[in-house]
């Protein structure tokens, strides 16, 4: 440093950090050296925003800005784009959430396998009419109704319990059936996945699959049993993004296609393949880095993932999550399928948030404790 006006005034620096913090209603729940690990998703967010509007933009592109956050921070967030708009300030707010969209947006421009569809006023178009552009067929063509196959027991659980996080959770699972665990977030739908698959401890109960009594254990041990788990968070847990498709893919049966201490992945070609096919991932081209696709293809990359496991029991973490509606189409049928035989998967626990259900066979979650399940209705 030359002189004294390199050094940082770390008054006006605080002073600074202060207003930056007010335009997006932080500068009361956080103090400005508090370290971004030791803040919420949804605090991160705004302070991503408040960044931003340091600069003084007059376009602000949002990529999926409510993807982790609860109604309540998504509300909060839209107070603060509105604010922002009537400074004159121009938004592009890029969402799979049509509900979020028919509430924030003027106008929605509709974009499918890279190309423009249309651009609407959001007055004179409903949502039907979005969705029909935006995977290209009518909506009463979108789901079909599944029919249930359920035959023997194939998992039970009993008295499930991680200390903090779930307790006594008890349910059965049939071959053919996919049962869906229903909660808002903190409910301890996803921990009781996790614990399942062998992500997580478990300090009490007992997991029984084909009538034996399995002693959890790793992630590891509880795939060779049988039992796969697919993360809510691709990006961070569930893919490898600076790898291949291929090679992502192909990451969990590596101990099948090696002999001797060599790694032999042309052995799995044919299937990787087979599963592009039934996903439909976009662009067909296994060989291409995992980080160049959109969402919904790197979704079906994970899901094709554990698929390739072939394993009894197949759990979901909110699969579609931050996804398009043509990518949770195909994801919907495909979970489908599993249960029909056309992927050899004997049954699914798809745990996901309380405004959807593709089964009506549900278990909710409230606090980490059961609530049981005549509670479920069509409308939820």
């Amino acid at each position: 440093m030359n002189n004294f006006r390199d050094f940082v005034d770390k008054k006006q620096l605080r002073g600074k950090t202060i207003q930056s913090l007010a335009r997006v209603r932080l500068d009361k729940t956080i103090d400005p050296e508090t370290e971004m690990k030791n803040i919420n998703q949804h605090e991160c967010q705004l302070i991503e925003l408040a960044k931003v509007l340091n600069s003084n933009p007059r376009i602000i592109v949002m990529d999926e800005p409510t993807s982790a956050l609860s109604s309540e921070e998504v509300q909060m967030l839209f107070d603060i784009i509105r604010e922002i708009k009537k400074k004159g300030m121009a938004i592009i707010y890029i969402s799979h959430h049509l509900q979020e969209v028919f509430e924030i947006a003027d106008r929605i421009t509709v974009l499918r396998d890279g190309r423009k569809i249309a651009t609407r006023n959001c007055c004179d178009i409903t949502k039907e009419e979005l969705i029909e552009m935006m995977v290209g067929q009518k909506v009463k063509e979108f789901y079909k109704p599944k029919v249930s196959h359920a035959g023997e027991k194939i998992l039970e659980v009993k008295n499930l319990t991680r200390y903090g996080f779930i307790h006594n959770i008890s349910f059965e699972l049939y071959k053919g059936e996919i049962l869906g665990v229903v909660g808002l977030a903190g409910s301890g739908r996803t921990e009781l996945g996790r614990c399942i698959a062998g992500a997580d401890r478990i300090d009490y109960g007992e997991i029984i699959l084909d009538n034996e009594k399995i002693k959890p254990g790793s992630m590891d041990k509880m795939l060779e049993k049988g039992i796969a788990y697919l993360t809510e968070s691709r990006k961070l847990e569930g893919l490898a993004l600076r790898l291949t498709n291929r090679q992502n893919i192909l990451s969990t049966i590596i101990p099948r296609l090696s002999k001797g201490g060599f790694f032999f992945p042309h052995k799995g070609s044919s299937r990787v393949r087979e599963l592009y096919e039934e996903l439909n991932i976009y662009p067909n081209n296994p060989d291409v880095e995992t980080s160049n696709l959109s969402g919904g293809n790197q979704q079906k990359v994970l899901l094709a993932k554990w698929l390739i496991t072939k394993p009894k029991v197949l759990i979901l973490d909110e699969p579609t999550r931050g996804v398009d509606v043509g990518a949770k189409k195909k994801i919907h049928e495909t979970i489908n399928g599993f249960v029909v035989g056309k992927i050899r998967v004997n049954s699914v626990i798809w745990t996901m948030a309380m405004n959807f259900i593709l089964e009506g066979l549900v278990r909710w979650s409230y606090r980490g404790t059961q609530i049981y399940p005549d509670m479920a209705t069509e409308e939820t």
